[in-house]
């Protein structure tokens, strides 16, 4: 280490250095004990608080703190009925007890990032009544190509 400073117990360390004059040098100072574990004690509650400064908000599966995903049972394991892409839901009354004929049940998700879900929509008659009519003029075009394209075949195969 060389020359110690061991004059007025004011520290040990390299002679002429001020700081280790002072018992302060972090070059050449050699510290007590106490001090040295005061330090030890200083230095530990600042990376403690450095530490939690960093902390995140905890993303995951399960998010911070949850112990069971979303739309499952916490008690029995069970995720909820609304929630199971496999439930047979029709026939089913709606959430308020609305006749199954009043709406139907349908399986989408409510937004980005949210899982999909069973949601009622009520039938709206108006609607209902267009949608048929585009179902049989599209089943009328479908059976008027499948006709033409049979009669195209028959014709082929009679020809020789």
């Amino acid at each position: 280490m060389g020359d110690f400073n061991l004059g007025k117990g004011q520290g040990k360390g390299k002679a002429g250095c001020v700081w280790c004059a002072r018992g302060e040098c972090w070059d050449h100072g050699m510290w007590s004990p106490a001090k040295e574990a005061e330090y030890n004690q200083m230095m530990a509650v600042m990376m403690k608080g450095m530490m939690n400064m960093f902390k995140g908000k905890g993303k995951g599966k399960f998010g911070k703190g949850k112990l069971t995903p979303k739309g499952m049972n916490a008690e029995t394991g069970e995720v909820s009925a609304r929630k199971n892409p496999d439930a047979d839901m029709e026939g089913k009354p709606g959430p308020n007890g609305e006749d199954p004929s009043t709406g139907r049940w349908s399986f989408e998700s409510k937004g980005k990032g949210a899982a999909k879900r069973w949601k009622w929509k009520p039938t709206n008659p108006e609607k209902e009544l267009e949608r048929a009519m585009k179902r049989a003029k599209h089943e009328a075009r479908e059976a008027e190509e499948a006709a033409q394209a049979a009669a195209a075949a028959a014709a082929a195969g009679a020809m020789p």
